[in-house]
């Protein structure tokens, strides 16, 4: 990494420590909210029931379907304090989907690698994770780690971390399957086996599955950070990001298909703020188009442009 991005992984990693620290300092819970809780209780009733269950404090008491995660942490937990296992795998997740990402962006997106990076780092959804543990922060690293495996054509990799992000969740098989779809076409290739398996496992196991489990990826209704939403987006993103169209528009023919999934889930989104963390990364996307036009603009004295970007941030 150069001056640049290791520049921006410290930010981010400050800002990761602040979450929980200020909280330590302040003699407040290290973990908040339910949903933390909900899942080590989940991860303690698989040690002990097996990979599905009957959790009768959720649904009424339907199938719970223990995924990797909770496999995860129960194991630690059998060593070390639950709430610190679950604090440590959703850090050393956050980072290493970092890691994993700038390495990506580094090779599809050159231009603005460190806008894009930047955007992320300060991104309500990535903070969210870290602010209140739970799988997402875990997913999130499979899905970053299978996409980055299968760019650098480690295929016996990008099955196994593919078949783990699937086993998470029916929206985890589908987003797999339409990954794998999208990242053959910009690679110029046929979709591979891989894609037919996760295709199988969806319509044969998910999807009748789903019918007899339920979830526990829950969050505040709403999708935007200044209506009071936790796992949401900030309308100054938002309003980037809609600026940022304009510079895509002009490929809209050549990536119609991607584009227009990710405009369907981000729609989706505003109604299921579990799927932001997906669309933030298209919406990060957006919104470093902005940025970077503006990291471009020249202006006559020297110090208006570091006051420019303090205006904005």
């Amino acid at each position: 990494m150069n001056k640049k991005t290791v520049f921006i992984f410290i930010l981010f990693v400050f800002i990761l420590m602040c979450v929980v620290f200020l909280r330590f300092l302040t003699g407040m819970p290290l973990l908040t909210g339910d949903l933390p809780f909900k899942h080590l209780q989940l991860a303690q009733a698989f040690w002990h029931q097996g990979i599905v269950f009957t959790d009768t404090s959720i649904g009424g008491g339907r199938l719970v379907f223990a995924t990797p995660f909770h496999v995860f942490i129960a194991f630690f937990a059998q060593f070390f304090p639950s709430q610190y296992v679950i604090l440590v795998v959703t850090f050393v997740s956050r980072i290493l989907t970092f890691l994993f990402l700038a390495s990506i962006i580094k090779k599809i997106l050159p231009r603005m690698q460190y806008c894009y990076l930047f955007l992320y780092a300060i991104s309500i959804p990535v903070i969210a994770t870290m602010a209140s543990p739970s799988p997402l922060a875990f997913v999130l690293f499979l899905y970053v780690a299978s996409m980055y495996a299968y760019l650098n054509n480690k295929h016996r990799c990008t099955a196994a971390l593919f078949f783990l992000f699937s086993l998470h969740g029916i929206f985890e098989n589908f987003l797999s399957i339409a990954t794998l779809y999208f990242l053959s076409r910009i690679k110029k290739q046929e979709p591979s086996s891989l894609f037919f398996f996760l295709l199988l496992f969806f319509c044969a196991f998910q999807v009748p599955f789903s019918f007899f489990t339920t979830t526990v990826m829950t969050y505040s209704s709403s999708s935007i950070a200044e209506f009071g939403g936790f796992m949401s987006e900030s309308i100054f993103f938002l309003l980037l990001s809609v600026v940022g169209v304009l510079f895509i528009w002009s490929s809209r023919k050549q990536h119609y298909a991607i584009y227009l999934f990710f405009f369907v889930l981000f729609i989706l989104s505003l109604f299921y703020p579990v799927l932001l963390p997906y669309a933030n990364y298209f919406i990060v996307y957006l919104a470093a188009h902005t940025l970077s036009l503006f990291t471009r603009i020249r202006f006559h004295l020297k110090y208006i442009k570091p006051l420019f970007f303090l205006f904005f941030f």
